[in-house]
């Protein structure tokens, strides 16, 4: 089955897929061809209209070409369509190629692996953003491989508010660091203080207060310790 993606200079790109498992289910040859025409449109549609970035290039290991983007990576990269089919697709790397996923991205590419990696990416302007990145290769009928096509979603909203959320976290830990061992100082005097008193001759009213005081202050203890124990608290080290 051959699907066909319209490209920017009204062209088409086109890609085989697979279709042993659905012709054999078909009885006729025009059922056959009323059927990959409704897949066809159907697949040409989703790339068209999807929220995320499509990107399909070549098989050229060494030097890969953009064929097709569609709208979504235009508007997400900053670039046109025009400015991007027949670059690299490292030109939405910008000049950072240490990336640790890149090093994954490209040994999938070379076993021809499925990949998802996240990266950095640059738009036009050169602001980075971050993005979630899977690759996939596509195959004839004879196995032999014919396009790679990537689907990136940007998530650097996710990555900040991620962030935002850890930092908070940290902050609060903190906090609770701070005033649980503000408060074990004078706590500890009072324990110790509670197991000192001794009243000699005292009336019932008064043994009764005496053991009230006693429990408060190993009950405050103990939410102290817990406080420690949820917040995983550990004594911050000086850098």
């Amino acid at each position: 089955m051959e699907y066909k993606l319209l490209n920017e200079e009204e062209s088409f790109a086109y890609l085989s897929f697979n279709t042993d498992g659905l012709t054999n289910e078909i009885g006729t040859e025009t059922m056959v061809a009323e059927t990959e025409n409704h897949w066809s449109k159907l697949l040409e549609s989703v790339v068209v209209n999807t929220t995320d970035g499509i990107l399909i290039t070549d098989t050229n290991f060494s030097n890969p070409k953009i064929i097709y983007v569609n709208n979504a990576l235009s508007k997400m990269s900053g670039y046109s369509k025009q400015e991007l089919l027949g670059q690299s697709p490292g030109i939405l790397h910008g000049k950072n190629f240490q990336q640790a996923g890149i090093k994954i991205l490209e040994k999938a590419i070379q076993l021809k692996n499925y990949c998802t990696v996240d990266l950095i990416n640059y738009r036009k302007s050169g602001q980075e953003y971050d993005v979630n990145v899977s690759v996939s290769p596509v195959f004839d009928r004879q196995g032999a491989l014919t396009h790679w096509i990537s689907i990136q979603r940007d998530v650097t909203s996710h990555k900040r508010y991620v962030q935002a959320v850890e930092s908070q976290n940290e902050r609060l830990k903190q906090i609770a660091w701070m005033h649980s061992h503000s408060l074990r100082n004078p706590l500890s005097k009072i324990i110790a203080l509670a197991k000192l008193i001794k009243v000699e001759n005292c009336n019932e009213d008064q043994q009764r207060l005496l053991n009230y005081f006693t429990q408060s202050v190993y009950d405050l203890e103990d939410v102290i310790c817990e406080i420690e124990g949820m917040a995983y608290i550990h004594e911050p080290r000086e850098d």
